[in-house]
């Protein structure tokens, strides 16, 4: 019976307490990663930019191959990695640009958001460095600016798929009604909760699927405690709270695209 008592003591613990992953040190600040027993990464540091390494780790260690496709969609590079479906897709990126305009005006970001993101990458290419087994054939190591081509290649789906959609419904003679995109938020009160606390309630309506899948992590180092959702390959949290407020985000419904025809003289 003593035996079994202690079994369940270690189990409980166990449940109760994470697991440490990764502990390490960058530029003399420190950074120690935890997984729950959901896998969820704790990720606390001495400061922003460790905190920011140790997200870009813990995002390799779950969702590498995922995260680097995400870059090379950004800068319409997949064809070269997957074949000729993507030659389309590839071509379209090029069109609008994102890893150009990124290269181009990355040093336009605020100092502060360079930093995170560079040390976000850094942890990508530590990790990538440690576990050269898990790295993809077409794997490119990640710089910064594709980052931030990444984020433009997520939002510019929005005015591009409605102009798309302008085009597909000019050919057909009976036009589609709107499709209602959208997405929603609430929350739940104290006094409504059995948890006993505020429940904020998230619901972006994306697809759960390739860079559309969304990633948890807690954030914790500096001024940052914080804890929610991001997509695949962006830093920091989207969708989340810290000690004081939540946020989620949602598109309003804007028109945000014109389609029409230029005759050249």
């Amino acid at each position: 019976m003593i035996y079994s008592a202690f079994g369940v003591l270690l189990i409980l613990l166990f449940l109760c307490f994470p697991a440490l992953a990764f502990s390490a040190e960058m530029d003399g600040q420190k950074v120690t990663i935890y997984r729950d027993t959901y896998g969820v990464p704790h990720i606390y540091g001495d400061s922003e930019k460790a905190v920011a390494f140790g997200q870009g780790y813990a995002l390799a260690e779950d969702k590498l191959e995922t995260t680097l496709k995400s870059y090379l969609k950004a800068q319409g590079k997949m064809a070269k990695a997957f074949g000729e479906n993507w030659l389309e897709h590839d071509y379209i990126q090029r069109v609008v640009r994102h890893a150009d305009v990124s290269r181009q005006r990355y040093n336009q970001l605020k100092p502060e958001t360079r930093e995170f993101i560079e040390y976000f990458v850094a942890g990508i290419k530590k990790y990538m460095s440690e576990h050269p087994e898990r790295v993809p054939d077409w794997g490119e190591e990640p710089e910064p600016y594709q980052v931030v081509a990444f984020a433009r290649y997520f939002i510019w789906d929005w005015p591009l798929g409605q102009a798309m959609g302008d085009l597909r419904r000019e050919k057909e003679s009976r036009p589609k009604p709107d499709e209602g995109k959208g997405s929603n938020q609430w929350v739940i009160s104290r006094r409504l909760s059995a948890e006993d606390c505020v429940i904020a309630c998230i619901d972006p309506h994306l697809g759960w699927r390739d860079e559309r899948l969304f990633w948890e992590s807690h954030l914790h180092g500096g001024d940052i405690n914080v804890f929610g959702f991001n997509i695949v390959g962006a830093p920091g949290i989207g969708l989340g709270h810290n000690d004081y407020i939540s946020w989620a985000c949602t598109t309003g419904g804007p028109d945000t695209s014109d389609v029409y025809e230029e005759e050249i003289n």
